[in-house]
């Protein structure tokens, strides 16, 4: 029963990690393009980890990986990505 008990615990928790799989990746970035909204962005990478006048970025946790994005009148004006290959 406690072997049991330790698998459903262990495929619960690589469920819940495979959930949290960051969004910031290449793949996400170049799918970012000039013009699109602020909604449009959010549907792709989640909600920034940080955002100020017009600046949005996102950070994956525990690592250099950070995608920056401009808006200007709510649209993507310009976008970054730092610490991919």
């Amino acid at each position: 029963m406690q072997a049991m008990h330790r698998w459903w615990s262990i495929g619960l928790a690589c469920c819940l990690l495979a959930g949290c799989a960051s969004r910031v990746t290449q793949e996400n970035f170049d799918k970012i393009k000039t013009g699109m909204t602020r909604e449009q962005v959010i549907a792709i990478l989640g909600e920034p980890t940080t955002s100020y006048q017009g600046i949005a970025s996102w950070q994956e946790r525990s690592s250099t990986k950070m995608i920056t994005i401009t808006f200007a009148e709510g649209k993507v004006m310009e976008r970054t990505a730092t610490g991919f290959q």
